[in-house]
C-alpha cells in the first residue's frame, strides 16, 4: 500500500460528512485505477447523494414555509380573538381623539376602550376603540 493509498483510506474512515467521505472514495478509486464497475457505483453514490440533498433541501423549505404560514394564521387568529389592539389603530384612535377622554376632556390615565365590549363581538377597529379616562371608563363597564 502507497503512501498516498493509506492517506485516501484514512480520509474515507475519519470523514467528517457523507460528501467529504464520498469525494475521498473517489479519489481513492481513481488512484487505484479500478475498473469500470467501481466508477459506475461512485457515480451512482454521487447521484444518491446529490438526490438526498435536494430532497432534504425541499423538505426543509417546505417546512419554512409551513411555519412561516402557522405564524401568520396564529397572528391573525390573535388578533381576532384576543382583546389585544394593534399599535396601528391605538395610534389612529390617540390621534383622532386628541389624546384626551371623549366623555370628559381629561388627559391622564387614559385607556383604549371599546365602544361595543369585546365580549359582546366588539372589534378591535379604530371605529370600535375610544379613549376614556379610567373613572369613565370604570362607570361605562360592558354597556354599548
Amino acid at each position: 500500500m502507497s503512501i498516498t493509498e493509506s492517506a485516501l483510506r484514512y480520509n474515507i474512515k475519519n470523514a467528517r460528512t457523507e460528501k467529504r467521505r464520498i469525494d475521498a472514495e473517489n479519489l481513492l478509486a481513481r488512484h487505484l485505477n479500478i475498473d469500470q464497475e467501481l466508477d459506475q457505483w461512485c457515480q451512482e453514490r454521487n447521484t444518491k447523494y446529490a438526490q438526498k440533498q435536494q430532497a432534504r433541501k425541499a423538505k426543509r423549505a417546505q417546512k419554512k414555509r409551513e411555519r412561516k404560514a402557522n405564524v401568520l394564521l396564529s397572528v391573525q387568529e390573535e388578533e381576532k380573538q384576543s382583546r389585544y389592539i394593534p399599535k396601528s389603530v391605538q395610534r389612529e384612535v390617540h390621534r383622532r381623539d386628541q389624546g384626551k377622554c371623549v366623555e370628559c376632556d381629561s388627559k391622564v390615565k387614559l385607556e383604549f376602550d371599546h365602544i361595543l365590549p369585546f365580549s359582546k363581538g366588539g372589534s378591535n377597529t379604530a371605529r370600535n376603540i375610544q379613549l376614556l379616562c379610567e373613572y369613565c371608563n370604570r362607570s361605562k363597564g360592558a354597556t354599548i
